[in-house]
């Protein structure tokens, strides 16, 4: 599993750094769900100040607020992602043309 190319053409020299990765996204999965029931309770919170002050206010809405602002924001990750992963290749295209013009005139 040496030198596996990544987005960039970075590449990662032995398995550690490839099982550190792994690990630390798992990492990064268990303390998403431990966190799923402090979100769940904050919610419940937030409906019941606003049931409270202003009047009855559905608790589906505030999770359909909340899934929607989740993936527009995965939405914009990917945008951003795949724009700057584009604008790279484009820059790698354009500098490898110019040296091959400049090697052409020498």
């Amino acid at each position: 599993m040496d030198n596996i190319p990544l987005l960039f053409g970075c590449f990662l020299s032995s398995q550690v750094h490839v099982q550190g990765m792994i690990d630390h996204g798992g990492g990064t999965f268990a303390n998403i769900s431990e966190n799923f029931e402090g979100v769940i309770t904050n919610v419940n919170f937030m409906v019941n100040e606003v049931n409270t002050r202003v009047g009855p206010f559905p608790v589906n809405a505030f999770y359909a607020l909340l899934i929607v602002s989740l993936i527009l924001l995965v939405v914009a990750l990917l945008f951003l992602v795949m724009h700057s992963s584009h604008r790279y290749v484009t820059y790698r295209t354009h500098k490898k043309k110019q040296a091959n013009e400049n090697s052409l005139i020498a």
